[in-house]
């Protein structure tokens, strides 16, 4: 399973996790069935997976699986629109482990996808108040009310955000951190000329090893670049994206230039990107400032309202756009 995930073969490795699981009893392998699955947008078989592992386990507490046991299973109900089941599950992890600021945000995302706002305000009080992750908290809450439909409340939650980031010590303004944190508040914001400004900044500044960070800069860059009309430097970006070796990646580079390419408008090479970046591994998350274009549009335009965000009935159309290469297409909305 290892040799073939490192080696960029994850049929292969996804075949050999499952077969691996369904001959030997081992947690591990279970795991890893589960994990490939997701990997390969099956959903459905994920949790199949999933249900063999009990979080709770000694075992998959002296292996450490157990939290991302808990993230990725809460992802493939996510996937599937069981909204109500994940929350029922992030809500007794939570009591097991209340503790535990990853099974906050496994609640979160169930929330903000049933709009539960009053309560994703709170828990992104709480992340603040006991954990000093009110950004991070509010990044992702802002992010899941968009991705759902609900522009609004993600911009006002979005202000938050950037509220508790400009609170933040003045002596780390000057840290990396605190800029993306600062970027990626003003990008939810969508305010794409201050956003390129810290951006630009970002890129000035790179890492002495030009490889994840310093792409994830560029990507960063190259999307307000779009977002702001310039097209020119949006690709070149792109290509300079493209250019660099980033090993075991898993297809996040693919989803940058993709990201950019939705931004210009153009459909068939986001969704080439896209379906390529599925193939080494990558899962389609919920940056749907970026992708809006794939998940919208039935031509290569971008529509004129360029904020707009979708509805969720539209997000369904949208992931359809991949159900010709999908093996489990990610709107199913009943769990077997």
């Amino acid at each position: 399973v290892y040799y073939n995930a490192i080696n960029g073969d994850l049929d292969a490795a996804y075949r050999a996790a499952k077969r691996g699981a369904e001959r030997i009893p081992d947690p591990i392998l279970a795991y890893y069935w589960g994990r490939s699955a997701g990997m390969h947008n099956r959903p459905r078989e994920a949790l199949e997976a999933y249900s063999r592992l009990d979080p709770r386990s000694p075992s998959m507490e002296t292996l450490g699986l157990w939290r991302r046991l808990c993230f990725e299973r809460g992802l493939a109900l996510h996937a599937l629109g069981e909204h109500r089941r994940e929350l029922r599950e992030a809500l007794i992890l939570r009591d097991w482990k209340p503790d535990w600021y990853g099974f906050l945000i496994v609640e979160m995302r169930a929330r903000t996808a049933l709009v539960h706002l009053d309560r994703v305000e709170e828990l992104v009080e709480e992340a603040e108040r006991k954990h000093g992750y009110g950004p991070d908290a509010a990044f992702w809450a802002s992010r899941g009310l968009r991705a759902h439909g609900h522009r609004d409340a993600a911009l006002e939650m979005a202000n938050r955000e950037l509220a508790y980031v400009e609170a933040r010590p003045a002596e780390e303004h000057e840290t990396v951190g605190y800029r993306q944190a600062l970027f990626l508040a003003l990008y939810n914001l969508e305010q794409w000329d201050d956003a390129r400004a810290v951006a630009e900044g970002l890129v000035a500044d790179p890492p002495s090893d030009p490889t994840l960070p310093y792409g994830r800069a560029l990507y960063r860059l190259g999307s307000v670049a779009a977002f702001g009309g310039d097209a020119e430097t949006a690709r070149r970006i792109s290509d300079q994206i493209a250019a660099i070796d980033i090993p075991f990646d898993m297809g996040e580079s693919l989803t940058w230039r993709a990201g950019i390419a939705a931004i210009l408008g153009d459909r068939e090479r986001a969704v080439s990107l896209l379906r390529e970046s599925h193939d080494h591994g990558w899962d389609f998350d919920h940056d749907v400032i970026s992708f809006r274009a794939v998940l919208l549009s039935a031509s290569c335009a971008l529509p004129s309202a360029r904020l707009q965000v979708p509805l969720a009935g539209q997000m369904d159309e949208g992931s359809k756009v991949l159900a010709n290469h999908n093996h489990d297409v990610a709107t199913t909305s009943a769990v077997a």
